[in-house]
């Protein structure tokens, strides 16, 4: 914590790394211990990200799907840079809520007036640091559920809509926001238009994880589109969203049929190298003795104690009453840049300097 007050690009680095680090356990432990299958059939999707700035749009089947897709980023990018759109009582959980802080998840509170605000300032924190960012959003909103689906059937009936069997019907505004705002900022290079899809158990929530419940086989369709293919316009990018979803729509009907995405497109196995099943193995066994040298060291000592007391007590107050470690972070960077009008929404039309600027024009 005091890095992000005198040395904040280097709190980044090193939160990003552990949290990076931290992402592959539950990867390790599905596709080690629990011998879950992902297959991944790629279009135009490159073997190694890298640095390269993105936006993924995937359909929302289950609550844990974004847990799937870190093995789809442990073997074609970084775990660290992937930051995913989830709604507000998330950060709130403790532990888990208070690293995704850390980690720099972006909350919405599904009010617009205060979700515009909060975006506008967490997309040009990253674009400012020039950051490789790749995002992760849900454009339906919600995952696939009873409720949810009768929900889209309404809305799909009432606005002269077919009605989808495994899909929901996008939500807009947040999408073409978040691309407008990172396009004007060059801080997007590609789409990845992601669809995923389940062979035999459907884990649908936190409580089936926990009472073993696990995927079997979780398959991924990938397709990259360059930024300069995407439109331009809001209205354009709304048509784009929504043929993309029909598409999904009509995709996922023959993979339940087929039991395969493309079935002619290639497709990669779950583990494809022994040095990728060997870092697993490490993860393991690292968070492992981790977590018992934690619990002993908190057995054994008064002073740990405290100092997990007093952490849990900072994070929570923050979290609570301060808007959230992430807000710190902004506000940590906003006050060494020393531009606050950059960081309200009326700035997004403004005209960069260029891509690695830090100053802009309103």
């Amino acid at each position: 914590m005091p890095l992000l007050f005198f040395k904040p690009n280097w709190f980044r680095y090193i939160s990003d790394k552990l949290i990076g680090t931290w992402l592959g356990l539950p990867v390790a432990i599905l596709e080690v211990m629990f011998a879950m299958k992902v297959h991944i059939t790629t279009d135009n999707f490159p073997s190694n990200l890298g640095n390269e700035k993105a936006i993924i749009i995937m359909n929302h089947r289950t609550r844990l799907d974004w847990m799937y897709y870190w093995s789809v980023i442990l073997r074609q990018g970084k775990l660290e840079n992937e930051k995913i759109i989830l709604k507000k009582e998330l950060k709130h959980i403790p532990g888990a809520g208070w690293a995704m802080q850390i980690a720099m998840f972006l909350f919405i509170k599904r009010n617009w007036e205060q979700d515009e605000k909060y975006l506008c300032q967490i997309l040009h924190y990253f674009t400012d640091i020039n950051y490789p960012l790749q995002l992760l959003i849900f454009p339906e909103g919600t995952d696939y559920s009873i409720h949810s689906v009768s929900k889209s059937k309404s809305y799909a009936l009432k606005n002269n809509l077919p009605v989808y069997k495994h899909v929901l019907h996008p939500r807009l505004r947040g999408f073409t926001y978040c691309v407008e705002q990172l396009r004007s900022r060059h801080g997007i290079d590609a789409m990845y238009d992601v669809t995923i899809g389940y062979l035999g158990n459907i884990c649908q929530s936190e409580s089936d994880l926990a009472m073993g419940n696990l995927p079997q086989n979780v398959h991924f369709h990938i397709k990259r589109h360059p930024i300069g293919d995407i439109p331009e316009s809001t209205e354009g990018l709304e048509k784009w969203c929504t043929e993309k979803w029909a598409r999904k729509e009509a995709r996922l009907d023959q993979f339940y049929k087929d039991g395969r995405f493309l079935p002619d497109q290639e497709e990669k196995s779950t583990v494809e190298s022994s040095i990728l099943y060997v870092q697993m193995i490490f993860w393991i066994v690292y968070w492992s003795t981790f977590v018992c040298i934690v619990f002993m060291l908190l057995y054994n000592f008064w002073w740990v104690r405290l100092y997990m007391f007093i952490m849990a007590t900072i994070l929570f107050l923050l979290s609570t009453y301060g808007g959230g470690f992430e807000m710190l972070q902004v506000d940590r960077h906003v006050v060494k840049s020393g531009d606050r009008k950059d960081y309200l929404p009326s700035s997004k039309h403004y005209v960069p300097n260029g891509p690695n600027d830090k100053k802009h024009t309103t």
